[in-house]
């Protein structure tokens, strides 16, 4: 019993699915279309996509450092002082108010370093130079009005196959001797300038690695205010830098595998509505008499007159066209309103007629059959 049963719930659940299977639903011709073309774009995409993300994943530039080094120069300074009734004091360091008449010179102490990760073949110079300078100030720069160089140290050279070089200067500077010249120069030529001396230490570097060669230049300075009472030197006694020889290499990327799961989702969804719309959809058939009769009502709507009871014709009266457009020659012909009975969007014939006693004219539509294949567009003159 239970197996007979069984049968009849198989049977039928088979009956229900060849149904359903077998429905088609109808949509417009146009849109049917139109959804298969962007369908089949977004597919043809993701399928791009998804090829050009699996074997071109792409690839990133990345810097591997090869040799990194810095250097630096610092100079320290220190003023001596003559004996004074001011302090007992015999130097005064950096940083201070200084007064010209109790100074006895500057010490200053030039200190170099370079530091290398690895051997390097190095080699540099260095100097020391100062530079009297008669100046003009103004809001945004200072414009030099002349100038007298000093060679506080000739030009010294070093070489050295290591990872680390160091240099040390000591240089005096007698402010005295500076500060002579100044007051005969603006005595004799009568030049009214500030006059300044800017002491350089300039160091120039050129390491050879094995990964490349480094160019480096360094130059700290002081700047002494001269002809004066009293001053406090401006300085920038502390440079450094720092560098690297790098490498540039091109790493490919990982694939991807959350862009590769979109893409073949997407593409495996865009595929089925494709599938889909081909094998469960049909386009909307459009009987051509009824586009004609929506037509008639759209183009003359104004001038057609709806009747509500039949009209008692005898048909000895009636005289057919073949044409709604004839129908309408005629009631222009004959100033008269065309008529009509019936609802072709309720199935129902529809007529037209122009009276003309005794004469009547008219015009008949009646709905099409249709058929399973989509009919082409066609007449729709009909007489009793």
């Amino acid at each position: 019993m239970k197996s007979v049963e069984s049968e009849i719930m198989l049977k039928n659940f088979r009956l229900k699915w060849f149904k359903i299977n077998g429905i088609k639903f109808k949509i417009g011709k146009r849109l049917r279309y139109a959804l298969m073309v962007v369908l089949s774009f977004f597919s043809v995409l993701m399928l791009v996509l998804l090829y050009l993300n699996w074997t071109s994943p792409g690839t990133v530039e990345e810097k591997v450092p090869l040799y990194t080094y810095n250097h630096k120069a610092k100079v320290d300074y220190r003023v001596n002082l003559n004996p004074n009734p001011i302090t007992s004091e015999e130097s005064m360091g950096e940083g201070l108010y200084y007064l010209t008449p109790f100074v006895k010179n500057i010490d200053t102490n030039f200190n170099y370093q370079f530091r290398g990760d690895n051997v390097a073949d190095i080699k540099g110079d260095y100097e020391v130079t100062a530079y009297m300078q008669g100046i003009q100030r103004d809001l945004k720069s200072i414009i030099i009005i002349w100038s007298k160089p000093y060679p506080l140290s000739a030009k010294e050279s070093f070489i050295a196959k290591d990872k680390e070089v160091q240099l040390n200067k000591e240089i005096p500077i007698d402010l005295k001797v500076y500060n002579d010249f100044v007051a005969e120069f603006l005595e004799e030529y009568n030049i009214g300038t500030e006059v300044i001396l800017n002491v350089y230490w300039n160091i120039q570097i050129e390491a050879q690695t094995d990964n490349g060669k480094i160019n480096e230049v360094l130059t700290p300075s002081i700047t002494i205010p001269l002809n004066r009472n009293y001053f406090q030197i401006a300085e920038d006694l502390s440079k450094s830098s720092e560098g690297v020889i790098e490498n540039t290499v091109i790493t490919t990327l990982p694939v991807d595998e959350t862009k590769l799961t979109v893409y073949g989702v997407l593409a495996f969804i865009f595929i089925i509505g494709i599938i889909l719309i081909i094998f469960k959809t049909e386009n909307t058939i459009v009987n051509p008499v009824k586009k004609q009769w929506k037509k008639i009502h759209k183009d003359h709507g104004e001038r057609l007159v709806a009747l509500e009871n039949e009209l008692s014709i005898n048909s000895d009266s009636l005289l057919h066209v073949k044409t709604f457009e004839d129908i309408v020659k005629i009631a222009d012909e004959l100033g008269k309103p065309i008529m009509y009975r019936g609802n072709l969007e309720h199935d129902e014939e529809q007529v037209f007629y122009v009276l003309n006693e005794p004469r009547i004219f008219t015009y008949r539509l009646a709905l099409l059959q249709q058929s399973t294949s989509e009919p082409e567009t066609m007449g729709s003159g009909f007489t009793l």
